[in-house]
């Protein structure tokens, strides 16, 4: 908003927006804005059909409240992967202003961390500690790991004229090894980009009480395609 410039209210409302997330940046998680218009004597004109124009002074009226800022930070629960690898990936060190969006980008990373090593049920909670007096925030990331899928045997089916080694080639898990949720995604992209299939479906089957399971790749072929010069 600029002097002189025509009032448009959304422009202000925006603007309100802008200070609030401002302020939540920096750790004031409990600030308040109010705005408001006061309109002034439009100023007369010589000719009483032609309106005049009306001048407003907008008004923010800001409550900032306390400051929080950022504690311990603590990782529990993690025994498969170690704490002090998991560290880097919360990105919040003590003293860091308190917000809340990337608390939630912090527990989000964990868990995309866990799933990409094959911990599929894993579940991450997070508690919250704050003084008296609002102005520090101790976080503490709960880990629930629950069981790791472990590749048995792959299973392929739907290969009419493609050799399995074609299709193991592009397969970023191997058997023995975790069934990460990245590398299932991986493997999935580089057998579309070879132009051979179709469709492509990776499929994890459980069979007993074990963390051990056959994965099922099921491919359908596309149309040969032949070159005419």
């Amino acid at each position: 908003l600029q002097p002189g410039e025509l009032f448009v209210e959304s422009k202000l409302s925006a603007g309100v927006a802008v200070i609030r997330e401002f302020y939540r940046q920096r750790g004031f998680a409990a600030v308040d804005l109010k705005s408001g218009v006061n309109e002034t004597d439009a100023p007369r004109t010589a000719d009483a059909s032609v309106p005049g124009q009306a001048y407003v002074r907008a008004a923010i009226v800001v409550t900032e409240g306390s400051q929080s800022t950022v504690g311990d930070v603590r990782i529990l629960g993690a025994t498969t992967i170690q704490a002090d690898e998991l560290r880097p990936l919360v990105k919040i060190a003590a003293g860091d202003a308190y917000f809340e969006p990337r608390i939630v980008d912090a527990r989000d990373a964990l868990i995309v961390e866990y799933l990409n090593r094959g911990f599929a049920a894993v579940a991450v909670n997070v508690a919250l500690s704050a003084s008296t007096d609002h102005t520090r925030v101790d976080l503490t990331f709960t880990i629930q790991e629950g069981p790791q899928s472990i590749v048995d045997h792959i299973l392929i089916v739907g290969n009419a004229h493609t050799k399995p080694d074609v299709i193991l080639r592009e397969l970023q898990f191997k058997p023995g090894g975790p069934l990460g949720l990245q590398d299932q995604f991986e493997s999935r992209r580089r057998l579309s980009s070879l132009g051979l299939f179709r469709r492509v479906q990776i499929t994890a089957l459980t069979h007993g009480a074990g963390n051990e399971h056959d994965v099922l790749v099921t491919v359908e072929e596309a149309p040969a395609t032949s070159i005419g010069y």
